[in-house]
């Protein structure tokens, strides 16, 4: 029984509480949170695989909330790239790129909402 107690205890840290009379609500709301939570063990148990050190492993709470900013993610288009030869002088580099920076005459006919 030790497994499920974890299980419970992990899903009971961070439940996404929800008001609602229909059950179906509920369970799905339960679904997802042992899913995730399943996920969490999985990847600590491959963090450890890898050798990862603890430190360095991500928390409950930082490894749901990076799994909901990837999720509102999903549907979001990447910003066009520019085709051709790229020019050596004036051409950025990757690292000050910002990968969802989307432009606002593009950001006014995308509309998202989680």
């Amino acid at each position: 029984m030790g497994g499920v107690e974890k299980h419970d205890q992990l899903v009971s840290y961070y439940r996404m509480h929800m008001k609602s009379k229909k059950w179906t609500l509920r369970m799905i709301f339960h679904a997802f949170d042992m899913a995730v939570a399943n996920c969490w063990l999985e990847y600590v148990n491959y963090a450890n695989v890898l050798k990862i050190p603890k430190n360095r492993q991500l928390a409950l709470l930082d490894f749901k909330s990076n799994l909901a900013e990837e999720l509102i993610l999903v549907g979001r288009p990447t910003p066009p790239r520019k085709r051709g030869r790229p020019s050596s002088a004036s051409s950025p580099s990757v690292s000050n790129v910002d990968l969802y920076d989307i432009s606002p005459k593009c950001a006014k006919s995308l509309e998202f909402r989680p």
